[in-house]
């Protein structure tokens, strides 16, 4: 069995992703780094709710002392898939297996195109000597096709938490609330 770790943020994204290997029969672990985000808080609580639901271990890392650059008028973290995916790497719990994250298709992200799918599970292999790999199950999906799988598998999306601004009900404006905004919306047409 392979062991697999998903980074979690307690979003949507990242609770499909632990929703896909535990029913391709998987038993996964989540790792949720506080790497000093603005929604620290509500994600925690929200990535707590969904490896409870999971029944599956949950490891906590945090991070003191990062100055990070917000592109995109404070939309987008720069580098921080790539630091997550690093942070994978080197607290990997076993000597072998898959780093999931559930970044996909459809964003301006740059640490969400296929080219950086490529280039850092390359970089993982590398590091690792071919022990550990990067997974993307979505990396080729859309946002669309994300709510299409949560509704089909029953993915808890109402445990989660996505909002850029960290604030409790979310703010309905940043980029992360109008994504949330639109897998709702996909399941509400869709019943």
């Amino acid at each position: 069995m392979t062991n697999v770790l998903v980074l979690s943020s307690g979003g949507i994204d990242s609770t499909a992703c632990l929703s896909y290997y535990i029913s391709n029969g998987y038993s996964p672990s989540a790792m949720w780094v506080d790497y000093g985000q603005i929604a620290k808080v509500p994600e925690l609580k929200a990535v707590k709710a969904v490896t409870e639901h999971f029944d599956i271990p949950l490891k906590i890392i945090k991070l003191q002392g990062m100055q990070w650059f917000l592109a995109k008028s404070g939309n987008e973290v720069r580098g921080r898939n790539l630091l997550l995916a690093s942070i994978g790497a080197c607290s990997f719990p076993t000597s072998h297996g898959l780093i999931a994250m559930g970044i996909h298709e459809g964003t301006d992200y740059r640490d969400a195109s296929t080219n950086f799918q490529k280039e850092i599970d390359t970089l993982v292999r590398t590091v690792s000597n071919d022990c550990l790999a990067m997974d993307f199950p979505f990396g080729e999906l859309t946002k669309i096709d994300i709510a299409a799988y949560c509704k089909k598998m029953d993915v808890p999306i109402h445990l989660t938490y996505s909002c850029l601004r960290g604030v409790v009900p979310p703010c309905e404006h940043c980029l992360a609330c109008q994504d949330r905004r639109e897998v709702i919306y996909y399941e509400n047409i869709s019943t």
